[in-house]
């Protein structure tokens, strides 16, 4: 699994940031099943399995509250305004959690690493078969292994 930011829309500066490389380890149906797994193996609770008891993150532990540039469709998904504080924030996480109800466990790959510049579309695009970046912004895409390993190099 790749983890990239969304695309920029400046059109000085149309690129990606890719954030990490992951291998999905398990996948349960439900976060309060992922909870006890962590649980069970006493390892503490990821910020993003939402269960009771794993209240969000302090707000200077974050990066911050999502910028309003004006576009609250790239700011936060699904539309609507992005929150002003954090308990607007975590509501929403809660609200996505129950919708999107299944939770995957994964291991780091490649340590996350952000480069100075961003990868642009000619980069990404060199990287796929297709000569296209998949459009992954509602769901996964599937790509092949060459495809990930050609990816995952422009990370290190």
């Amino acid at each position: 699994m790749l983890y990239a930011t969304v695309k920029n829309p400046n059109p000085t500066c149309r690129g990606w940031g890719l954030v990490a490389a992951l291998e999905v380890v398990n996948v349960f149906a439900s976060h309060e099943e992922a909870a006890r797994w962590f649980q069970d193996r006493n390892v503490p609770l990821p910020s993003n399995c939402i269960v009771e008891g794993n209240d969000c993150k302090p707000l200077h532990l974050t990066t911050g509250l999502p910028a309003d540039n004006g576009n609250p469709q790239q700011n936060w998904s699904q539309g609507g305004e992005p929150p002003r504080t954090l308990a607007e924030w975590d509501a929403h996480y809660w609200y996505r959690a129950s919708k999107h109800t299944k939770f995957a466990v994964c291991k780091h790959l490649i340590p996350a690493r952000l480069r100075d510049a961003p990868f642009y579309t000619t980069e990404l695009e060199g990287c796929f078969d297709t000569g296209e970046v998949p459009f992954t912004r509602f769901r996964a895409a599937k790509i092949s292994e060459a495809e990930f390993n050609r990816v995952a190099r422009l990370m290190v």
